[in-house]
C-alpha cells in the first residue's frame, strides 16, 4: 500500500476495517510519509501508527536494487518501495492512487487497486455497510483529487447493489 491510499483510507475511517479483514503491508518510506512525518499534525497518522503498533499493518524494507530499477520508470519514494515489495511476488495487488504507478501498471505487470475500488470491494465483501461505503466515497470527493465522475459512478454502483 502506498502513502496516499493509507492516508485516504484512514481519513475516511475505513483503514481499521480493512486491516481487520486482510493483510496490509507498507514499505518503510510509506511509514515515514504517512506516519512519522505527520504524527502530531494529522489524526490519520495517529490511526495508522496505532494499527502498526497493534501489528495490524506490517512495515517492511524493500529491496534496494529493485527500487533503483523501478525509479527508472519515474516512481520515487514510498511508491517505488511499494512497487518493489509487490514485485517480490508475495502479494495479490498493490494499493496505489499514484498516477505514475497506474501509468506503468501494464508495462510492469502490476495489479493496481485504488482507494475508491477498495471501498467498493469492502462493501461487496460485506466488510462495511452500504451507508458507510457511500459516506466514505462522498468524503473522498472532499479530500482527494479523484475524478468526481469516477466517484459518482462507484457510488451509483454501490447504491443499486443489494
Amino acid at each position: 500500500m502506498d502513502a496516499m491510499t493509507v492516508i485516504h483510507l484512514s481519513k475516511i475511517t475505513l483503514l481499521r476495517s480493512l486491516v481487520e479483514n486482510m493483510e496490509v503491508v507498507i514499505p518503510r518510506k510509506v511509514f515515514k510519509e504517512s506516519v512519522k512525518d505527520s504524527l502530531g499534525r494529522y489524526n490519520d497518522a495517529l490511526i495508522t501508527d496505532g494499527l502498526i503498533r497493534e501489528g495490524r499493518i506490517m512495515v517492511l524494507d524493500a529491496n534496494v536494487d529493485r527500487i533503483k530499477e523501478i525509479e527508472r520508470f519515474g516512481m520515487t519514494g514510498g511508491e517505488a518501495e511499494a512497487v518493489a515489495l509487490y514485485m517480490d511476488g508475495k502479494y495479490d495487488a498493490i494499493a496505489s492512487d499514484d498516477d505514475v504507478v497506474r501509468e506503468n501498471r501494464t508495462l510492469l505487470n502490476l495489479k493496481v487497486i485504488g482507494t475508491p475500488s477498495i471501498v467498493k470491494w469492502m462493501f461487496e465483501e460485506g466488510i462495511i455497510a452500504k451507508k458507510k461505503a457511500v459516506e466514505g466515497l462522498e468524503e473522498l470527493k472532499k479530500i482527494s483529487w479523484f475524478e468526481r465522475g469516477l466517484l459518482d459512478r462507484i457510488i451509483a454502483e454501490v447504491e443499486i447493489d443489494e
